[in-house]
């Protein structure tokens, strides 16, 4: 994110309710489903996204989450990853939308239910 002394402090703390908010979305979705995996951070530089780096690394985590036996859930703010989460059975759930002009974002709390290892 970066100093908040390069950012500014009134940007900071607009960042920082981001993740209030984003916080509060997981809650509400996942109120009823209990016990469950949460799915963060995940990026792939620029240089080399669209080379299946991202599926291969969810599939590798999926395998632990089914043999668990639990639901997944993350959040993303970006369209392509959104489809990409859909192909591996997640289902957005609710969506947020964060700041305006040039912090405007849209943040989707996507879920997978639990299923059984094969």
């Amino acid at each position: 994110m970066g100093s908040p002394f390069r950012l500014g402090i009134r940007i900071t703390k607009r960042l920082l309710s981001f993740g209030s908010a984003v916080d509060a979305m997981h809650e509400r979705d996942t109120l009823d489903i209990g016990e469950h995996f949460l799915l963060s951070h995940v990026g792939v530089l620029p240089t080399l996204q669209g080379k299946g780096l991202a599926g291969g690394m969810l599939k590798e985590i999926l395998v632990d989450v089914d043999k668990a036996g639990l639901p997944i859930y993350l959040y993303t703010g970006n369209d392509r990853n959104e489809e990409m989460y859909k192909k591996y059975g997640f289902v957005t759930c609710s969506q947020v939308f964060l700041g305006d002009g040039d912090l405007k974002l849209v943040m989707r709390g996507m879920l997978r239910p639990a299923k059984v290892a094969k």
